[in-house]
């Protein structure tokens, strides 16, 4: 905003190379982030939309995250929570699976 950043968005597609790989060939939403005050403006819907057109564009078809929060959100966005953990960070893992 005003040419300072207020957020970012960290995604792969999971490789044996990965240093977090989980599921090789899905595409992984690593880290979003948005400042406080910029939350709830559409910014992080954005920065994912933004992801998974790049991740589907690359090869990829499902996709996965994890997170401990933020469940109407990942939701929203088609993401469903799993039964499963993350065997590196023992966070839920959402799936978005086409």
């Amino acid at each position: 905003m005003d040419e300072e950043p207020v957020g970012f968005i960290y995604y792969q597609i999971d490789t044996s190379q990965s240093n977090w790989c989980e599921r090789e060939d899905w595409g992984f939403i690593r880290e979003i982030y948005i400042e406080p005050d910029f939350r709830k403006s559409g910014l992080g819907t954005k920065l994912i939309l933004h992801a998974e057109e790049s991740l589907y564009s690359n090869g990829t078809r499902d996709l996965y995250l994890t997170s401990d929060n933020n469940d109407a959100f990942w939701k929203s966005l088609g993401y469903n929570k799993t039964d499963k953990l993350s065997t590196i960070n023992h966070d839920p893992i959402y799936e978005k699976i086409n």
